[in-house]
């Protein structure tokens, strides 16, 4: 009698300690499942971060700022000898990319308007999934492009003729502008129709 009551008591004991054990390995295996779901989350905001921080300095590495005269205000585009009359809106920043012509390609003037990429570079830097980094995409690269300048038509245009205007010296200016990237459009084309060659 002695030996069932004390094979009882090593069952329910045995039983117990490997309840025990299924309830701790069950609790682990929850808190690993919750701490890998954590340590994606966070790899994924990195990669984010990364991403657009990439982006962002890829295209910051492009343009430069427009010189302007300290007296006046006009701003001057020396490579090209363009000149824009003096800017009145205090918040308003032009930058541009200058690439004389080669043999492989025709030049290429752009002139970009920094107002309206400091938008399209905040939703970058806020996006809060891959998804959204890369929805935003396409209109950021299409407002850091900006107006594209040409002195002829060019066989591929880059985009939507916005303005032709013939300069001081004879030459003919065309500006082409992508349709993805149309804020602060009417205002900028103001601005263009200034331009004039010193």
């Amino acid at each position: 009698m002695k030996l069932k009551s004390k094979n009882n008591t090593v069952k329910r004991y045995s039983r117990l300690i490997f309840r025990a054990v299924l309830v701790v390995q069950l609790v682990a295996t929850v808190l690993l499942v919750f701490y890998v779901c954590h340590l994606q989350r966070q790899i994924n905001q990195l990669s984010q971060t990364t991403i657009s921080r990439l982006i962002i300095d890829a295209a910051d590495g492009l343009n430069r700022p427009v010189e302007r005269d300290v007296q006046t205000g006009r701003a001057y585009i020396y490579e090209q000898r363009l000149s824009f009359p003096a800017i009145n809106d205090t918040y308003q920043r032009l930058s541009y990319a200058y690439s004389p012509s080669s043999e492989d390609s025709g030049m290429l003037l752009r002139i970009v308007d920094e107002t309206v990429v400091g938008p399209e570079r905040a939703k970058l830097i806020s996006a809060v999934s891959n998804d959204e980094l890369f929805a935003a995409v396409p209109k950021f690269q299409a407002c850091i492009r900006g107006y594209e300048l040409a002195f002829e038509r060019p066989q591929y245009p880059p985009g939507q003729e916005i303005l032709v205007k013939m300069l001081s010296d004879g030459r003919t200016l065309h500006v082409y502008h992508e349709e993805l990237c149309s804020d602060g459009r009417e205002k900028m084309i103001g601005y263009l129709q200034q331009i004039d060659s010193y």
